[in-house]
């Protein structure tokens, strides 16, 4: 089951984003609230893309058969993934339903969870003495070991800006577009399109610039690893 899910994993928000917007609404664009709400789910994506960022970066002199154990990766298992869970909390914040929450983080939590458990398992069986070195650490899977906070920046140097940005532009760009859209979403449920547009063609310009870059982004990915039966574990 983890490894199917692994697999799957990057489907998993279409399908929750598709339930969510037929089933729940948004609280009203204009709620007292919704401008804090806006400001913390960007805090939220902030947070969970530097931590991504950090992670590809203070990583990029391992090769993809070497444990990636350098920043990050000395306070939590899978900063990749705690990084994500952010981001999608984020999302969570801008609509700003209850029920939101207790349908999307209890099912994030879940995927990323089974997800982890199958590449923990896949690690010990193929990466051997290496990864065992690195198990015996016990560390926690998504939330940081804070007492590892000066050897996580020790070992954040070198860093490869270059490396990180080339990673994490698309994820920049998924969760920039999530938020313009929900944003819009809530403005066009609480004014119809006609007068919501004026505030909105931003927003959908946002949208489309990141919407593109994504696509040509995965279409040239998808080239680069034609005939790869197993992408890199952690990413």
């Amino acid at each position: 089951m983890g490894s199917w899910i692994r697999r799957h994993r990057r489907y998993f928000p279409f399908a929750i984003a598709i339930v969510t917007l037929l089933l729940l609404r948004p609280r009203p664009w204009g709620d007292p609230v919704d401008g804090l709400s806006i400001v913390t789910a960007i805090l939220l994506c902030v947070l969970g893309q530097a931590l991504r960022f950090w992670t590809w970066g203070s990583n990029a002199i391992a090769g993809e058969s070497e444990i990636r154990d350098r920043g990050p990766y000395v306070l939590m298992r899978h900063p990749l993934y705690s990084g994500n869970l952010l981001i999608f909390a984020g999302l969570a914040v801008v609509y700003n339903n209850v029920l939101v929450y207790s349908l999307l983080l209890p099912s994030f939590a879940f995927v990323y969870h089974m997800t982890a458990r199958w590449e923990e398992s896949y690690l010990r069986e193929n990466r051997g003495v290496d990864y065992q070195r690195y198990d015996l650490k016990a560390l926690p899977r998504f939330r940081p070991a804070l007492h590892n906070l000066g050897c996580a920046v020790e070992t954040t140097v070198p860093f490869n800006s270059r490396f990180a940005w080339r990673k994490e532009y698309p994820s920049c760009c998924a969760w920039i577009a999530g938020i313009a859209g929900l944003q819009s979403y809530k403005e066009l449920v609480a004014q119809g399109w006609t007068w919501s547009w004026p505030d909105n063609w931003a927003s959908v310009v946002v949208m489309g610039i990141c919407g593109t870059i994504m696509l040509l982004t995965v279409r040239v990915r998808k080239c680069k690893t034609k005939g790869s039966d197993l992408e890199p574990v952690g990413s």
